[in-house]
């Protein structure tokens, strides 16, 4: 109905995992749509790799993937869900390493596909970091 609602990240003794989990410079630049949400829970990336699974009602958030995509001073990472995917993009910030783009079958999360892309991060530099990306509906 568009009424906004806050919930609390706690894990699923109650306890808040907020700090844990999340970068708030590096959790700020995510965004997720409806499709990351899948049975009545949020999944989303981790500051440490995870992928969680947050229930949208009482905000209770267990780990589910651990995907080895990290965020923090040095690298960045961004998962974008689709009904059977999630594809990730990991960018290192020395200008030298390749990024890294991974798709995993969502329900079961096996590895799809892997690549590298070679000479990106030399032409982004340290100056300009990928803010988003965007995958194909049907992926």
């Amino acid at each position: 109905n568009g009424e906004y609602t806050e919930q609390p990240l706690t894990d699923t003794q109650g306890r808040s995992i907020t700090e844990e989990l999340i970068d708030p410079e590096a959790f700020s630049q995510k965004s997720y749509d409806s499709r990351a949400i899948r049975d009545g829970h949020l999944e989303w990336l981790a500051a440490d790799g995870r992928i969680m699974s947050t229930d949208i009602t009482s905000g209770a958030t267990e780990p589910r993937i651990d995907t080895g995509f990290t965020s923090g001073s040095d690298k960045s990472s961004q998962a974008i869900f689709t009904d059977r995917s999630i594809h990730l993009i990991q960018e290192t910030f020395d200008g030298e390493t390749p990024i890294k783009i991974t798709q995993l079958d969502r329900a079961t999360a096996d590895p799809i596909t892997e690549i590298t892309v070679p000479g990106l991060a030399e032409q982004l530099g340290l100056e300009f970091n990928l803010r988003g990306t965007a995958v194909p509906p049907g992926a």
